[in-house]
């Protein structure tokens, strides 16, 4: 009994698929780094800044940066990512030809 053999993927597919990891990565990367790195800059930045808050004040302050960080980044990894996939798409889909 023969095995029916599964078609393998194409180039463009297999394109597309590397550079998905590669964007996934990127996206995941860059979102850590800003989520370690950027709030103590800004807290840094307040206390240089003789920004003086009550407790309750700087946990408001950290918790609507950090809401604006997660937006901020969300979007722009969003689009980026689709705008590079897209980008993919078209030239592997020329390449292929």
């Amino acid at each position: 009994m023969t095995r029916a053999r599964r078609p393998t993927p194409g180039l463009a597919t297999r394109l597309l698929a590397a550079q998905s990891l590669v964007l996934l990565a990127g996206a995941l990367t860059t979102w850590l780094v800003a989520s370690a790195v950027a709030p103590g800059i800004f807290r840094d930045h307040l206390l240089r800044a003789g920004v003086a808050h009550t407790a309750a004040e700087t946990g408001h302050v950290d918790e609507a940066f950090a809401s604006a960080l997660l937006i901020a980044l969300a979007v722009a990894l969003l689009v980026s990512i689709v705008f590079a996939l897209t980008v993919t798409w078209f030239f592997t889909r020329r390449v292929q030809r």
